[in-house]
């Protein structure tokens, strides 16, 4: 940079230098470690196991970034599958696309307890329910089911 004089501009203060932000690629890269099984492993997982990683202001799982980020877009009604069946891996040789009925048919497979588990699941979450619904007063129904659409569909979708 030169000033009208012809002479070297100073440099910017530190505090006024423009930010420069790293690329998704770059940040998704700093995600993981490679394990010994060729797995990228998330580093950081959440309660399902999945790593994740915001991208384009969201929150996704890093298995879906890493497909997005490395391999191009997920055509809709498509999942990001695991063929390692590793849950904190987003290597991209490991992963394929699939549907719901294809993840389903899958797991079934992979987990000889599955049917039992998934069974056990239905039955869980049923109970889980009425149990809930039963705590409440008919007004304090009412009163959630309101709220829950305001959340869900915005303002003025409950009436």
């Amino acid at each position: 940079l030169t000033n009208q004089a012809g002479g070297c501009k100073a440099a910017l203060p530190e505090d006024q230098m423009p930010r420069i932000y790293p690329s998704a690629e770059e940040r998704f890269k700093a995600k993981f470690i490679v394990a010994s099984s060729g797995c990228w492993e998330a580093i950081k997982r959440g309660s399902q196991g999945y790593g994740c990683m915001d991208l384009e202001g969201k929150t996704i799982p890093l298995h879906r970034a890493a497909w997005l980020i490395l391999r191009g877009p997920i055509p809709v009604g498509l999942c990001v599958l695991h063929k390692c069946d590793n849950r904190p891996c987003c290597n991209p040789e490991h992963l394929y696309l699939g549907d719901k009925k294809e993840n389903r048919r899958d797991f079934m497979e992979r987990h000889p307890r599955a049917k039992e588990l998934v069974a056990k699941g239905a039955a869980a979450g049923a109970v889980g329910a009425r149990k809930f619904w039963a705590s409440m007063t008919p007004t304090q129904k009412a009163e959630f089911v309101a709220r829950r659409r305001e959340t869900q569909f915005g303002k003025g979708a409950a009436s």
